[in-house]
């Protein structure tokens, strides 16, 4: 007769994670592989993602300019929950490219700095075509803003007298 045997367990039975699990149940809408924490962003630097490749290919005329305006890439090293730990490992002074952007930063008070001025320039450029179209060609009256005045004078008349048919009807 044979007895049972038993055999050895394979592998450890299998215990819940000890880790962290939310994650898996955060929204999609976070902000995608583009969300930065503004918590990890060094004082006194700015964001920004910047092109790096257009329809495929690479767009050195747009890196230049970033370039000359003071936009340095971030390192690997930095934001490894970005690029993934292997990635950063690999190649920590390596630039983060996502979909075709790069991650850059520059001083803070440069892109303050910039957006005051882009603000200046649009503001001028509104003011330009406002004031463009206030102006009139030779031999046609200024444009002014027609300001309607509600008056009314409605006048209504009186009836002097019913008419003789009808006060004869009425007899």
């Amino acid at each position: 007769m044979r007895t049972a045997q038993t055999r050895p367990p394979v592998r450890a039975p299998q215990r819940p994670p000890q880790r962290d699990l939310s994650f898996l149940y955060e929204e999609e809408d976070s902000g995608g592989p583009f969300q930065v924490d503004a918590a990890a962003i060094p004082d006194g630097m700015s964001y920004e993602w910047r092109r790096v490749t257009y329809a495929g290919k690479e767009d050195v005329r747009h890196q230049a300019r970033a370039h000359r305006r003071h936009w340095t890439p971030v390192p690997k090293r930095r934001h490894p929950e970005i690029v993934g730990r292997d990635a950063a490992e690999k190649d920590p002074e390596g630039a983060i490219i996502v979909d075709g952007l790069m991650l850059m930063e520059r001083p803070a008070a440069i892109s303050k700095e910039a957006a005051s001025l882009r603000d200046a320039r649009a503001k001028e450029r509104v003011r330009n075509q406002v004031k463009s179209l206030k102006l009139t060609p030779e031999g046609q009256l200024p444009r002014v803003r027609a300001q309607a005045k509600k008056k009314y004078n409605i006048q209504v008349a009186e009836p002097d007298e019913a008419p003789a048919s009808a006060a004869e009807e009425e007899e």
